[in-house]
């Protein structure tokens, strides 16, 4: 019979990719920062508009828009990969180390990203960093993070 820790591996492994599809694209934010729960504020807007009477369009329909983005799902199908092709990194991890480093570096530095993808471990979102708009003035590291809406590390890639 499997022990309480081994349980309890198994529960966490089973649910922790679903944990990603509670996440949305906030188009308003950079890189891996763009990736956060609760409504971006360019859908929140929408959002005001629409409760205004303003008819917004957006080619899917009103219902759709709080279900997740194409971005999302395969950010949640990535997290199922991982799983599935690391299960024993992760198991190894678990069972088997002290726990003084902390899963991302053992898994995703350590084994998973390029040292250039392994980056956006260390991305902290203040609320002051914009892709475009509503930086604050004067805010060095603000107006380095401003990027063309065009340009790829704005689009919905992962």
């Amino acid at each position: 019979m499997a022990d309480s820790s081994e349980i309890r591996l198994i529960e966490v492994l089973e649910s922790v990719c679903e944990r990603v599809l509670e996440y949305n694209i906030h188009a308003e934010r950079k890189d891996s920062r763009r990736f956060a729960k609760g409504t971006s504020e360019t859908m929140e807007t929408l959002k005001n508009l629409v409760n205004k009477g303003v008819k917004v369009e957006l080619g899917i329909p009103l219902s759709m828009w709080d279900e997740p983005s194409a971005a999302v799902t395969k950010a949640n199908q990535y997290c199922h990969f991982l799983i599935e092709n690391y299960e024993e990194v992760i198991e190894n991890w678990f069972f088997k180390t002290d726990h003084s480093r902390e899963l991302s570096e053992y898994l995703c530095v350590d084994r998973v990203l390029s040292k250039e993808e392994a980056v956006c471990l260390d991305e902290v979102w203040t609320g002051k960093e914009r892709v475009h708009g509503t930086e604050e003035e004067g805010d060095e590291e603000s107006s380095n993070l401003k990027g063309d809406p065009g340009s790829k590390d704005t689009k919905d890639e992962l």
